[in-house]
């Protein structure tokens, strides 16, 4: 399954835009494939597929890759007209000891066949794992985790 949460092979679904075999086909498919190259450290994609991406940017992304673990996504709206579209979504990750979902409005263009991350309006929340298993039900430690990464608990948030 690829990191991107479709029930797809990676090769068939992010890994043919990451690899630069193909060109994503709506704004959903490039943030999909974005977020899979943020969870396997793939900076240079990343870079190519935003519009406005600075040089210096480069080494902030190696660092950010190296320090977060993506857990999960989920696409809540996505569209497009013309050369245009929107995806609002969640990515679920780990810094550290921390739980956090970082939810966003992206917004991307077209350009030839092409299309461009351009900028997007995303808040973050800190979740402590622990208070929120402990407050829905008991969370067992061979139970696949709360945070949709599809580790069991103990290997995952438990640790």
């Amino acid at each position: 399954m690829c990191i991107c949460g479709k029930v797809e092979d990676y090769n068939h679904c992010c890994g043919r835009f990451i690899s630069k075999r193909e060109n994503a086909q709506t704004p959903e498919e490039l943030m999909r494939s974005r977020f899979t190259a943020f969870s396997l450290g793939e900076v240079d994609y990343i870079l190519d597929t935003e519009q406005l991406a600075k040089p210096n940017k480069k080494s902030d992304l190696i660092e950010w890759c190296d320090q977060i673990t993506y857990t999960k996504l989920d696409v809540l709206s996505s569209s497009f007209k013309d050369d245009k579209g929107n995806v609002h979504f969640k990515a679920y990750y780990r810094d550290g000891m921390e739980q956090v979902i970082l939810e966003e409005k992206s917004d991307f263009i077209k350009s030839g066949d092409k299309w461009y991350y351009v900028s997007g309006n995303a808040t973050t929340k800190v979740v402590d794992a622990m208070s929120t298993i402990s407050s829905s039900r008991k969370m067992g430690r061979n139970e696949p985790c709360w945070c949709g990464s599809g580790k069991k608990f103990k290997k995952c948030c438990g640790k």
